[in-house]
C-alpha cells in the first residue's frame, strides 16, 4: 500500500502498487474479505479497482477543498506522464488528468492554507526505468479543483531538484517541505518553508 487517507469516519481509501490498485475501508464495520482480498460487492474493504490509464504507483491523496478526494501517480514501467485522479466520494468513480506537468511523475499533494479553490502538487522529474532528472527541474504547481487545471507552476528553491516528496502546510500559512537531488550516490535535501500566492 503506498497510500492512505480517511476521508469519513466510513470511508477511508488506500492504494497500492502495482496499478494504482483501489480499495475503501469502513472502520466502523467488521472486516471482511475472500480468501483475503477485497470483492467490488459483499465485502470490507471494497474493490474499487484499478486506476487505469497506465498509472502504476499511488504516492498520496487527499480531500480537496471541493470535497472530492485527490490521487497523484506515477506512469507504469515504460510509461512516462504521470497523473492527477478526481474520485468523487459519493459514487467512487473518477476521472483521470494526465500528463500535468509534461512527462513528470505526479508525487506529492498538500491542500494550501486559507485557500478553498487550490491544492499544492509536488512533481519527481523522472518514470519508472527513466534517470532522475530527465524531464528537467521537478516543480511545484497549484492544481485548480474548480477547472481541473494546473494554475500556477513554481521551481523549487535548489538548483536541478530532482523531486518533492513531502509538502504540508503550517498553521502560520506556509507550505513546507522537502526537495531534493541525488548526485553519486548522496541525496541533497533543501526544506521549502515559503508562502507562495494564490493566483489571482
Amino acid at each position: 500500500i503506498y497510500s492512505i487517507h480517511q476521508h469519513s469516519p466510513t470511508q477511508v481509501y488506500m492504494g497500492s502498487y502495482p496499478m494504482a490498485d483501489m480499495i475503501v475501508w469502513d472502520p466502523t464495520r467488521p472486516w471482511k474479505t475472500v480468501n483475503g482480498r477485497a470483492q467490488k460487492e459483499g465485502t470490507n474493504p471494497a474493490a474499487l479497482g484499478y486506476l487505469g490509464d497506465e498509472q502504476n504507483r499511488p504516492y498520496d491523496m487527499l480531500t480537496g477543498p471541493d470535497g472530492f478526494v485527490y490521487i497523484c501517480t506515477t506512469a507504469t514501467y515504460g510509461a512516462v506522464g504521470g497523473a492527477i485522479t478526481k474520485l468523487d466520494p459519493k459514487t467512487n468513480q473518477w476521472k483521470i488528468f494526465r500528463y500535468p506537468i509534461g512527462n513528470h511523475a505526479i508525487s506529492k499533494l498538500a491542500r494550501v492554507p486559507g485557500d478553498d479553490r487550490y491544492i499544492a502538487v509536488g512533481t519527481l522529474s523522472a518514470a519508472t526505468g527513466y534517470k532522475l532528472g530527465a524531464f528537467g527541474d521537478a516543480k511545484l504547481f497549484y492544481w485548480d479543483t474548480g477547472e481541473d487545471t494546473v494554475a500556477a507552476i513554481f521551481d523549487l528553491p535548489i538548483e536541478n531538484a530532482q523531486y518533492l516528496l513531502q509538502l504540508e502546510p503550517t498553521a502560520d500559512g506556509l507550505l513546507i517541505g522537502t526537495c531534493g537531488r541525488r548526485s553519486i550516490g548522496i541525496v541533497f535535501i533543501s526544506i521549502i518553508t515559503v508562502c507562495f500566492p494564490a493566483p489571482a
